[in-house]
């Protein structure tokens, strides 16, 4: 009994995890972009820190040279200290991402971090609300890389739906 207790909790923990997928540090001038592609599929949180001047962050679906023309961008972030975006699974990928050195600096050096988040649960900074997202084991692999199909991705649903079922009914006999 404990042993499964140990295993949930184990299993929890794991699943909450973050996984830096990438690391980039680079300089941009006033009023100009430096741009990446991002090709990883899943839940994705962009942390840009801006070591010198201030860097801005814009994420586009669409374009894969977003600007801070509104039409040009789904996600920024243009603040004067840590930059974030959180990215959801459903964004189609490759995903465009823009860095602008702000004009109130010559130049702007940047260190970007892409992270893969396994929860899958956002966090409202302003409020106690959290957002959840279903849960999917193909995170953090790049989009020409998952080669599933539909009938696949029935049997992963149904295998989580029973085992999460099973872990309910588990903890309901543990603790009732």
């Amino acid at each position: 009994m404990l042993t499964v207790i140990i295993f949930f909790t184990c299993f929890m923990n794991l699943m909450a995890e973050k996984q830096l997928l990438m690391s980039v540090t680079g300089e941009v001038a006033r009023g100009n972009y430096s741009y990446y592609s991002l090709t990883y599929d899943g839940s994705i949180s962009l942390y840009l820190y801006s070591l010198t001047g201030d860097a801005d962050l814009y994420v586009s679906q669409v374009y894969p040279t977003p600007t801070y023309e509104p039409d040009t961008y789904c996600l920024q972030s243009s603040t004067c200290g840590l930059d974030v975006i959180h990215i959801p699974k459903s964004f189609r990928r490759p995903l465009g991402i823009g860095v602008y050195g702000h004009p109130s600096h010559e130049t702007s050096t940047y260190l970007l971090e892409v992270v893969f988040r396994y929860d899958d649960v956002l966090y409202d900074d302003d409020s106690e609300e959290v957002f959840e997202i279903p849960f999917d084991n193909t995170y953090g692999v790049p989009a020409h890389d998952k080669v599933r199909n539909d009938a696949q991705e029935e049997e992963d649903s149904f295998i989580w739906a029973l085992i999460w079922s099973f872990i309910d009914i588990l903890l309901e006999v543990l603790f009732l």
